[in-house]
């Protein structure tokens, strides 16, 4: 199950990359490795998750706080999941939504490739493989989400 969906209008995707990127994007938490990706994200403690619960099939709780990532020329993430083994929760859907797209940037899911305007985005099962791909020109912003299950047993 993938969706294609409205989720901000553009207006407001540009309010969101002026405030929450008056400092530069710090990189992700941990070790990045270059193999897999090479932009730059910040974590946002979105003040009302329940925003995003409607995007989203059935789960346990929405995770907060939510990615923005920047993607500037030749930045990438190839080829991954966003599932993480071993965790007593998962991650069950992933919902990324393009703030500001860029030339040559889309995200791909299994193969498929979106190219996303201001504003919509994407929801897919955490498990599939997916990717982003770097602009050719001008900078990508995306917000991402993502839906939880509780691991059992």
């Amino acid at each position: 199950m993938i969706r294609k969906i409205q989720v901000f209008d553009p207006g407001y995707c540009a309010d969101l990359i002026k405030h929450y990127t008056a400092y530069e994007p710090a990189r992700t938490r941990g070790t990045v490795n270059p193999y897999i990706r090479n932009n730059s994200v910040t974590w946002i403690d979105w003040p009302d998750i329940l925003d995003f619960v409607e995007y989203f099939p059935e789960h346990d709780w929405i995770a907060n706080p939510v990615q923005l990532s920047r993607y500037l020329p030749g930045e990438y993430y190839h080829w991954h999941q966003d599932v993480i083994s071993g965790r007593s929760s998962q991650r069950a859907y992933t919902l990324t939504i393009t703030l500001q797209p860029a030339e040559g940037a889309h995200i791909e899911v299994e193969d498929t490739p979106y190219d996303l305007q201001a504003g919509e985005g994407i929801v897919f099962p955490s498990d599939l493989q997916h990717r982003a791909t770097p602009p050719t020109s001008g900078t990508r912003y995306a917000l991402t989400v993502w839906a939880m299950r509780r691991v059992t047993g």
